[in-house]
């Protein structure tokens, strides 16, 4: 019986190996700060984190507000900021940076810290530029404490009404599952990841956000563009789409700063392709590998019994030779 436990022990040790790892191949070819990898998340969820903002310089204003839902291209607009010079905030940095989870947890769900602090928050880190969820679902907050600031409003790039559609369909398919999986088993029993899904929920529910009732999505896509338009000075309004590229997203932040232009004025020279940092596909795979795990755990005690059974058999078969010997 002890043989056939560790095999199975053994079996499931590798089958949640390979759903956690992604795949050793495909890992190194995404080893990126946007691998969304399910060891990855599930690692930095367990513990926070994984390190601090290494920034010690002086605190920072914003100068550039991202007003663009996620799945808009959002991470790479994040990589094309910071390769203009500026410091920028992204979802990831939430779950990669220690502490930040139960920061915003606490500013989100249990409203015991005002966004002031958290603005004060992001100054201290030094950013000086914001993009993407949880931040852009406070633009407006961030626009009343820094009037001067551009915003930009990322948007999908199809056409018509398939903006909205398609908008609907990747959040659908890929982060509007976390909250779900984390509330899952095993995952359901760590008590971090279980913050991690009430700081995603309490993101969405402070903009109403309809993430149980995908048919509502398309709409809110476009209320909330049409909310972005009405709300900011055109004058210091861009509507951006990543196939735009460099030049109107250079004339819009050119003024911002000496090293913003000088860097806008090389990579237009130079042709420099605009960032195509596309995470949607490390997003499904990791959401791929919690699947994964999650069917595993469920089937664990049918292994087991499947274990048990054949070991009582193997006994059986046994003593009844034993007896006809």
């Amino acid at each position: 019986m002890k043989f056939l436990l560790f095999l199975l022990v053994l079996a499931l040790v590798l089958v949640l190996s390979v759903a956690a790892l992604g795949g050793l191949g495909e890992r190194k070819k995404n080893m990126d700060r946007f691998d969304h990898s399910a060891i990855r998340v599930i690692r930095n969820a367990l513990s926070g984190g994984m390190g601090a903002v290494q920034y010690t310089g002086p605190p920072q204003p914003l100068l550039v507000i991202g007003a663009g839902l996620p799945r808009t291209g959002t991470a790479s607009l994040k990589t094309a900021l910071e390769m203009l010079g500026l410091r920028c905030h992204h979802m990831m940095e939430v779950v990669e940076t220690k502490g930040k989870i139960d920061f915003w947890h606490q500013h989100l769900v249990k409203k015991s810290i005002g966004f002031d602090k958290v603005l004060k928050d992001l100054a201290n880190d030094g950013f000086n530029a914001t993009v993407d969820m949880p931040a852009a679902f406070k633009y407006k907050e961030q626009m009343k404490q820094y009037p001067e600031a551009k915003v930009i409003l990322s948007i999908r790039s199809e056409e018509g009404d398939k903006a909205a559609t398609k908008w609907a369909n990747s959040m659908v398919t890929t982060i509007l599952n976390v909250p779900a999986m984390c509330r899952d088993v095993p995952f359901r029993w760590v008590a971090k990841v279980i913050q991690a899904a009430e700081y995603f929920e309490g993101s969405y529910g402070g903009v109403d956000l309809p993430m149980y009732e995908p048919e509502k999505l398309p709409a809110f896509y476009d209320a909330w563009n049409e909310d972005v338009l009405r709300t900011v000075n055109r004058e210091n309004l861009l509507v951006f789409q990543a196939k735009d590229g460099w030049k109107p997203l250079c004339d819009f932040l050119g003024p911002v700063s000496e090293i913003v232009q000088a860097n806008c004025h090389s990579f237009i020279a130079s042709n420099e392709p605009y960032p195509r940092t596309n995470d949607t596909a490390n997003i499904l795979r990791a959401i791929s590998n919690a699947r994964m795990i999650i069917w595993v755990s469920k089937s664990m005690p049918a292994f087991l019994a499947v274990a048990i059974a054949l070991t009582w058999m193997m006994n059986r078969d046994g003593s009844a030779r034993k007896k006809s010997d």
